[in-house]
């Protein structure tokens, strides 16, 4: 049977959380924000995600150890509330939940620091760049770059 577990997004969303919440508490630069309130909360959301991929890991392998069709004649490889290991199953699925808005809270977090970025977009007729003079090119070109 094929291994149901695709873990590396949780893996890798994990580890991210960790090393930014870990920068967090070494950076210099103010935003208008409490830093060390930030970087505390990250630490926490990043420690709820380590804690909820080792259970929901756990289940998953545990039920997929369990699992056997109620039904062994159906071609279908979705559980069932009558499969043995559908309860462990959906506290598998539960906790990937957990992660999944745990790494979307901890994003959320980063709208007061990055709330005064601003970009500005200049636009120009692609003719008016080809065919213009080499300083008219030059000063769109610094717009853009500045």
């Amino acid at each position: 049977a094929e291994w149901p577990l695709r873990p590396g997004a949780f893996i890798g969303g994990t580890v991210y959380m960790f090393l930014i919440a870990s920068l967090g508490f070494r950076r210099d630069v103010n935003f208008g924000v409490d830093e060390r309130g930030y970087a505390k909360a990250r630490l926490f959301m990043a420690f709820l995600s380590a804690i909820s991929f080792i259970i929901s890991m756990t289940a998953s392998c545990v039920a997929w150890y369990q699992w056997v069709p109620f039904d062994p004649d159906s071609k279908s490889k979705l559980w069932n509330e009558r499969d043995k290991g559908y309860n462990i199953h959906l506290v598998a699925t539960a906790f990937e939940w957990v992660m999944a808005l745990d790494l979307l809270a901890f994003l959320m977090t980063f709208s007061q620091e990055l709330h005064i970025i601003q970009l500005q977009v200049v636009l120009s007729r692609l003719t008016e760049f080809t065919t213009g003079s080499q300083d008219y090119q030059r000063s769109l070109l610094k717009q853009i770059i500045l």
